[in-house]
């Protein structure tokens, strides 16, 4: 699980409404990740959803963002805070496929010389493809977490290039 936490500040115009924002962070974040659920509110909102995967067969990541929209005026405009606080997690379907996967690579390691199949013991060769395997999982993991992060930081700053003035 990987926690983030997103912040920006953006001066709108006087006559701009807060909930012509909201419509357009909706529509925006709906194009990146797939939105199962945003609940009713202007000011406050939580968004559900989940990033694609292989084929829109394994999702990689499920999405909880919680959106705080704070509205303070000042002398000729209005100043939009936008606090995101939220979580990504591995979808199930992935963590599955990997701890399959991560099955499958320690049975072929009890295997004498599976790498090598000359030999009748394993070899430094074998361990060493099962520790690349391994970190490619471990990377995989991780950069699938990262970017349900920066999916909403892209969206904020779309958001922010819009509206600013």
């Amino acid at each position: 699980m990987r926690n983030f936490l997103i912040s920006e500040r953006i001066k709108l115009n006087p006559d701009q409404d807060i909930s012509e924002v909201k419509e357009f962070l909706e529509q925006t974040i709906s194009q990146v990740i797939n939105v199962e659920e945003i609940s009713a509110g202007n000011e406050h909102f939580l968004v559900k959803g989940s990033t694609d995967g292989l084929f829109d067969f394994i999702r990689r990541a499920k999405v909880y963002a919680d959106f705080d929209m704070l509205v303070e005026d000042v002398k000729t405009a209005k100043e939009l805070r936008i606090i995101v606080r939220g979580n990504a997690l591995l979808s199930y379907s992935m963590t599955m496929s990997y701890l399959l996967l991560f099955c499958l690579i320690l049975f072929a390691g009890l295997l004498p010389g599976s790498i090598e199949t000359g030999s009748e013991k394993s070899s430094a060769l074998d361990a060493l493809v099962f520790l690349l395997i391994g970190y490619y999982i471990k990377t995989e993991v991780d950069r699938s977490l990262l970017e349900a992060e920066d999916h909403m930081k892209n969206t904020i700053k779309t958001l922010k290039t819009r509206f600013e003035i």
